[in-house]
């Protein structure tokens, strides 16, 4: 059993991974003992040669873990992988484009140890275009609506929980985005945010666009509608 598993799914992120690993232990690394923690990346069919820089960094980093998809499925697969092969007492879901800063880590883990479930990223001062920042916004809205729970960024894929919230959890389609209802109706009662900061994308070609916004309505029917079924509650 690890205190800390950080889980990072990405897909053609060759330019970011070694400085992603870098800075994601060495945040870690004031925090606790090098054999309590583990990275784990999950490729998701990558085309590009990130593997050759993923070779070279198992080599350097003993608590880095790799789990690579044979086809592309997507974010919420990457995720469900990394969650089912998790031994932390602790989960962290964390973007590889480094929008996110791997150094805010601890300010997740210090709000857990307050005796939360679940903290979740507020990002400040968001690097992105505004339709994002909108359809956000939104977006945050109606989770906090089917969630009882007041969540100022639903979509910041930054998020940290207990580990037993998360045992065989399997999610569909894009249910990355809907992680806090999720987690909450798996028993992550106890639900608190810290705001992180936000770094515009130096590296890589983002993943997001007007179109996927546009895909989300009906996304979000489908998913509501798995939820109120009882898609993910806790066995």
């Amino acid at each position: 059993m690890k205190a800390v598993s950080v889980i990072c799914p990405f897909r053609n992120e060759k330019d970011n991974l070694e400085e992603l690993v870098g800075r994601t232990f060495k945040a870690l690394a004031g925090l606790y003992d090098t054999s309590a923690v583990e990275v784990i990346i999950v490729d998701d069919a990558s085309t590009d040669s990130a593997n050759e820089i993923i070779n070279r960094l198992l080599e350097v980093y003993a608590g880095l873990r790799l789990i690579t998809h044979g086809r592309k499925m997507g974010q919420a697969a990457a995720l469900s992988s990394g969650f089912n092969s998790a031994s932390g007492d602790i989960i962290i879901t964390m973007d590889a484009d480094l929008q996110a800063w791997p150094e805010d880590l601890p300010l997740f883990l210090n709000k857990m140890n307050e005796g939360y479930d679940l903290v979740n990223g507020i990002r400040l001062e968001r690097k992105e275009r505004l339709f994002l920042k909108l359809s956000s916004k939104l977006f945050s809205f109606l989770v906090s609506l089917i969630s009882g729970a007041p969540i100022a960024d639903a979509a910041s894929n930054f998020t940290a929980v207990r580990g037993k919230f998360i045992k065989g959890l399997e999610l569909y389609a894009n249910d990355h985005r809907y992680i806090v209802p999720i987690l909450k109706r798996r028993g992550a009662l106890k639900i608190a945010e810290v705001k992180v900061r936000h770094a515009k994308r130096q590296k890589g070609r983002s993943k997001y666009s007007l179109g996927k916004v546009v895909l989300a309505v009906p996304e979000f029917f489908s998913f509501y509608s798995r939820f109120k079924k009882g898609a993910y509650d806790l066995n």
